[in-house]
């Protein structure tokens, strides 16, 4: 199963595999996909990476085209910050 495959499957709970710029393989832990308007977000967990705390996670974006879907990190840090505050709500909604 492809990686975006994965993400949207909400019975997959699986750890994915993505590649940098360098094509080394970055092995990540789901943590939520979150909608916002018509976009989806994922916030997403390195395994293993130098340099992250334990708790620190990346957002990424759907981004779909009429050839294909990419996934792709989230640098705006607007959108970033927006993402987590919607997660964090939701998870003090769950208590």
């Amino acid at each position: 199963m492809n990686p975006l495959d994965m993400l949207l499957d909400e019975s997959c709970n699986d750890n994915i595999v993505l590649y940098d710029d360098d094509g080394e393989p970055i092995e990540f832990e789901q943590i939520a996909l979150i909608p916002i308007e018509e976009t989806l977000y994922f916030i997403l967990r390195p395994i293993e990476m130098e340099g992250l705390e334990e708790d620190e996670a990346f957002v990424f974006q759907l981004i779909e085209t009429d050839e294909d879907s990419t996934i792709d990190l989230v640098e705006d840090d607007e959108i970033v910050e927006k993402v987590f505050e919607l997660y964090y709500s939701l998870l003090d909604d769950e208590e």
